[in-house]
């Protein structure tokens, strides 16, 4: 499975997981960057980050995908606005892509697992 994670300017990073399957993603926003561990079905897990120039991250929330719903996270829309760096985000007070799908993900599911730190 393939699919997208994204840091603090909106920049897109790929992950593929192969053909194994997966249980469920724990999501960690820190400084603005998606880190997500997954966890497959064989019990195995491995972590990806979407940055790899931060020395100094603070956890801003954090949430769990379970297999029900892998398929609606991977598949939340992006608009070319939400593309932008995140100065322009900065300048007119607008969420930058990992924050909206923190967001938007835990809305849609009323998960007890989404823990918004800030």
């Amino acid at each position: 499975m393939r699919f997208n994670i994204y840091n603090f300017n909106n920049e897109a990073t790929e992950v593929d997981t192969g053909d194994n399957i997966i249980k469920q993603l724990f999501v960690q926003l820190m400084s603005g960057n998606e880190v997500v561990s997954v966890e497959y079905n064989n019990g195995a897990r491995e972590t990806f980050d979407s940055s790899n120039n931060i020395s100094d991250s603070y956890v801003e929330g954090s949430y769990i995908v379970e297999q029900d719903h892998l398929q609606d996270w991977i598949n939340f829309e992006i608009t070319d606005y939400d593309k932008q760096p995140w100065h322009v985000h900065y300048k007119n007070g607008t969420q930058i892509i990992s924050y909206k799908r923190m967001h938007k993900f835990c809305e849609l599911f009323k998960k007890l697992a989404c823990k918004e730190i800030y």
